[in-house]
């Protein structure tokens, strides 16, 4: 029952650096920007589906969710761009199927 995802997807800070970009500090969560304050980079992480009723019982979780999972999102100029310093990139995706008692 934590709102920190347990896994965040970032970019190595030199890269970060050689892409032109920084930190927003605006509290607005984890997001890169660039020299206009536009957002280039962007984690997001979610949960949904939540089992329980918001309240905890002894040796039982409630509110655990079905869905959750994380992204990092980049605006597609600066993908390219990201190509070109690190070669080409591949993507993997991961499928969990729950199988319940």
């Amino acid at each position: 029952n934590t709102i920190e995802p347990k896994y965040v997807l970032w970019i190595n800070s030199a890269t970060l650096f050689d892409l032109g970009l920084e930190l927003d500090l605006s509290n607005s969560g984890l997001r890169a920007i660039d020299g206009n304050n536009d957002v280039v980079l962007e984690f997001r992480c979610w949960r949904s589906e939540l089992i329980g009723n918001g309240a905890s019982f002894v040796g039982q979780d409630s509110n655990i969710a079905k869905l959750e999972g994380c992204d990092l999102l980049m605006r597609k100029d600066y993908l390219k761009e990201l190509q070109e310093i690190v070669g080409e990139l591949f993507f993997i995706s991961k499928k969990k199927k729950l199988s319940y008692f």
